[in-house]
């Protein structure tokens, strides 16, 4: 995952989890990432991230609402953007065809998964049992 994202030049992470996740995920993102929290679907693990890799990577942790965001909070564009989805969020075109699912120390084989007829890799918590 580190190499990766250091080869990406990612800079944000983006965690709708929460918990062991995220904590697992932060000693490998690169320097001068931000991780923007927005869920906790797994609250029942607290997200603790040791304050020397805030130190030694410059990391910030952010909180992550879409009802913050100008759509939401105005009621005519919101409207618009409903009535957007409500024509196009049962296309195919948006679905994941999910291949095979991964835990976190599956990264390697996650990243490397080349699923056919476009399936994707999806990286599942340890608390989930998913069919395979």
């Amino acid at each position: 995952l580190g190499q990766v994202a250091e080869t990406l030049g990612i800079t944000a992470v983006f965690d709708g989890l929460g918990g062991d996740l995220i904590n697992r995920i932060v000693p490998h993102v690169p320097v001068n990432t931000t991780v923007y929290i927005y869920g906790t679907l797994d609250a029942s693990v607290p997200v603790t991230i040791p304050s020397r890799l805030f130190l030694s990577r410059n990391l910030a942790v952010k909180r992550f609402s879409n009802f913050n965001s100008a759509t939401a909070k105005d009621p005519a564009r919101l409207a618009a953007a409903m009535a957007d989805l409500r024509d196009v969020i049962a296309d195919p075109l948006f679905r994941t065809r999910i291949g095979r699912a991964f835990r976190f120390e599956e990264m390697d084989a996650a990243m490397a998964y080349r699923g056919s007829s476009n399936a994707r890799a999806v990286l599942v918590p340890p608390t989930v049992s998913w069919k395979q």
